[in-house]
């Protein structure tokens, strides 16, 4: 009997691997979707030094003026240009170069 229920427990701890891999795999699949989808982000602005949500912008030229007015601005401007030189989309290297403001005014902060 005891070597049943351990089958038996095996069994079950089997299939719900098996579920939970699948469940897993679907919350991925629908993660990834969102992402490829989200039209929104939230990012540090170095203008107001905080943080806010905002559309995602349609070009760099866009993503570029959103820096621009910031006493960081040149530090933002470069670090958005390497991230997209990296291969990275606009929104995260929009965000990165948020969070190089973020770092300056911490930084410069007293």
């Amino acid at each position: 009997m005891t070597g049943f229920l351990t089958g038996f427990q095996a069994t079950a701890r089997l299939v719900s691997y098996i579920a939970h891999g699948i469940t897993c795999q679907a919350s991925y699949q629908w993660g990834l979707r969102l992402i490829a989808q989200r039209r929104r982000i939230r990012w540090y602005n170095p203008k107001l030094k905080d943080f806010e949500w905002r559309e995602v912008p349609e070009s760099d030229e866009e993503a570029l003026a959103a820096l621009a007015s910031s006493p960081h601005t040149p530090a933002c401007t470069q670090t958005y240009r390497e991230w997209r030189a990296l291969g990275a989309n606009i929104p995260a290297a929009l965000i990165r170069a948020g969070e190089a403001a973020e770092v300056r005014e911490v930084k410069t902060s007293p």
